[in-house]
């Protein structure tokens, strides 16, 4: 029979480690392995985080679910159901995309026999002691710890104390296909759906509502370009603060000229939409947003953090504020806001940029390093 690799996420919420995982299930070699997708995670909030359209997306794409309720390691019946899915179904390895379920489910799995590694998809401000403890014993236990770039690396090793020959760096491909440019039809009929002017400047940004991606900073920055009534940014993406934000917006007078359109399946065709992309994010691993709206053609404003620099595209993004290593505290609205008028003033897309995409970072790439680690890890 063969073997059986279980891509493990916390949720199926529309994110970046999500998709990645999805991918990885959906596009290993079948010849080689059988894939699945178990959602361990706690309910939160009294919303269901099982309830998603990326599990839609899986069942087209012939990838089984599982979901296993997993609110922590001390939580006996979820660490007996966790372990017993990993025995009765003979899964061979797990492969870990969330914290801190990485760290758990690596353990809990390497009690019962089964190999583990898990992906740092960002590096986090905030490790504590404890987790910094906890992680210590993980990478003994992994088989590899995958870090999506070279600054995620540096997290590693310096924060998490993760052995360097333990790591592997394998950043997160683009599936160029979803991503195809829009003529000029296809355009104004996404416009019309969205009820955006063909005259408007349309500036995207698709993240999760959340603190790490900045959004604050982007409504306040927009506020100072929002005198232009035709100017309009579209927020694909929902999460914890979606409230908070709608008040803001109101707020500052924009909420007319801001659309949060929530969880979004169709972000390609909302790019196709767009004149720009906008990321305000405090801390990214691999900004695969960023490298989305590259694919196509679009110009790019974003912070400069190290992970986003280290994508190579500085010919096609328009950065803001002080280099960052790490977590960059706050932005300022004055700065993204001189930003977003510099490309506005160009106006032109960001030709080529698909082109570098294609080269640096297709899906093919990020499936075939996979392929080869866990060739290595299952012949150990």
């Amino acid at each position: 029979m063969k073997p059986l690799i279980v891509q493990v996420v916390s949720s199926l919420q529309v994110g970046g480690a999500e998709r990645v995982a999805l991918e990885l299930a959906a596009r290993l070699p079948r010849e080689r392995y059988r894939s699945e997708l178990l959602c361990a995670g706690p309910e939160d909030s009294g919303r269901n985080l099982f309830e998603n359209p990326l599990e839609a997306e899986a069942a087209r794409r012939s990838v089984p679910v599982r979901r296993i309720a997993l609110p922590g390691i001390r939580d006996a019946t979820a660490r007996g159901e966790v372990q017993a899915y990993l025995r009765e179904h003979e899964v061979r390895l797990v492969h870990v995309h969330n914290r801190p379920t990485d760290w758990q489910v690596v353990a809990l799995a390497r009690l019962v026999g089964v190999r583990g590694l898990y992906t740092r998809h960002l590096p986090y401000r905030d490790v504590s002691r404890r987790q910094r403890m906890a992680y210590v014993a993980a990478a003994r236990l992994a088989k590899a710890v995958v870090a999506v770039s070279e600054p995620v690396r540096t997290h590693l090793l310096r924060e998490e104390l993760t052995p360097a020959s333990k790591i592997r760096v394998i950043p997160n491909g683009i599936d160029l296909g979803k991503f195809t440019l829009k003529n000029d039809e296809e355009r104004t009929r996404i416009r019309g759906k969205l009820g955006i002017s063909e005259n408007a400047f349309v500036w995207i940004c698709a993240a999760r509502l959340a603190e790490q991606k900045g959004h604050k900073y982007l409504l306040d920055a927009f506020a100072q370009l929002a005198e232009d009534s035709a100017r309009t940014l579209l927020l694909a993406g929902d999460g914890p603060l979606e409230g908070a934000l709608e008040a803001q917006a109101e707020k500052l007078g924009i909420s007319a000229q801001v659309h949060f359109l929530g969880a979004r399946t169709d972000v390609p065709a909302l790019l196709g939409a767009a004149d720009a992309y906008v990321c305000s994010s405090h801390s990214e691993g691999h900004p695969l947003s960023v490298l989305e709206a590259l694919a196509m053609n679009l110009p790019v404003v974003a912070p400069r953090l190290s992970p986003i620099t280290a994508v190579g595209a500085d010919a096609f993004i328009e950065y803001f504020g002080p280099e960052q290593k790490g977590w960059a505290a706050r932005h300022d609205p004055a700065e993204l806001a001189q930003a977003m008028a510099t490309v506005e003033r160009r106006k032109t897309y960001a030709e080529n940029a698909r082109a570098f995409v294609e080269s640096r970072y297709g899906i093919e790439r990020m499936i075939d390093a996979h392929t080869q680690l866990y060739a290595e890890i299952l012949g150990r």
